[in-house]
């Protein structure tokens, strides 16, 4: 646990009643009584050089079940194959086309810090440390004739909100689209060559986060690839 959450539990009167008490009234053993991560704080005492509050030393952080997550969402995946030997119009055509299509549909992701602490609903924004797009959608098409096959996946994600607790004026981040490009040889059952672009279209990562404000000048997410066009060639070979 956080070091905000102890002392949030312990001294925010919402969590622990006590602490809303008229001054004097309670003894400092009855307000800590009052929320169990009191006990969690660790203070020194030093009476012979005045101190007989306790200072603040450390704080005990345990694994424990602070609060809670709401999730919940549609995963849809469409898988669709065609061979042109199979169609009267496309007979002379060689090969087959094949499409994969993933959709991810998120209705809510919400967030308790602790027990006892409202649910903040952090569907479509980078809070909680967390990119929670509304949807993300990624789809493959690849056209292969005997033993080669080449193709590309596209992935797209929406635009997205910052975080709810940021300052007024951040910007979230625009929508996203990247395409990358393969190719696949099999020559044998023990030999096969694989080449690609990843980002051939070199698409840029959108800025996050950035507020005139302050000069925050913003970030970018991990969802997003921040190298640009790149290519690779390889080999799978079996002995």
């Amino acid at each position: 646990m956080a070091f905000e959450t102890v002392y949030q539990e312990c001294l925010d009167s919402q969590y622990n009643k006590l602490i809303g008490s008229p001054a004097g009234s309670l003894t400092g053993a009855q307000l800590v009584a009052g929320n169990p991560y009191c006990a969690h704080i660790q203070r020194e005492y030093a009476p012979s050089v005045g101190d007989y509050y306790g200072a603040l030393r450390t704080y005990l952080a345990p694994y424990v079940n602070e609060g809670g997550i709401q999730s919940r969402g549609i995963d849809a995946e469409l898988d669709w194959g065609l061979r042109f030997a199979d169609t009267d119009l496309l007979r002379a055509l060689p090969g087959t086309i094949n499409v994969n299509s993933v959709l991810s549909y998120l209705s809510r992701y919400a967030v308790s810090p602790f027990s006892g602490a409202a649910y903040v609903d952090y569907t479509g924004t980078d809070g909680d440390g967390i990119a929670s797009f509304r949807y993300r959608l990624l789809s493959t098409f690849g056209y292969s004739v005997g033993p080669a096959t080449i193709g590309f996946r596209w992935q797209h994600l929406p635009s997205i909100l910052p975080d709810p607790a940021s300052a007024p004026g951040t910007t979230g981040a625009n929508a996203y689209d990247e395409v990358d490009m393969f190719a696949r040889w099999t020559i044998n059952q023990s030999v096969e060559l694989r080449a690609g672009i990843d980002n051939p279209l070199n698409a840029w990562p959108p800025t996050f986060g950035a507020n005139p404000t302050d000069a925050n000048v913003g970030t970018t997410l991990p969802d997003y690839d921040v190298q640009g066009r790149r290519f690779y060639v390889g080999a799978n070979v079996k002995f």
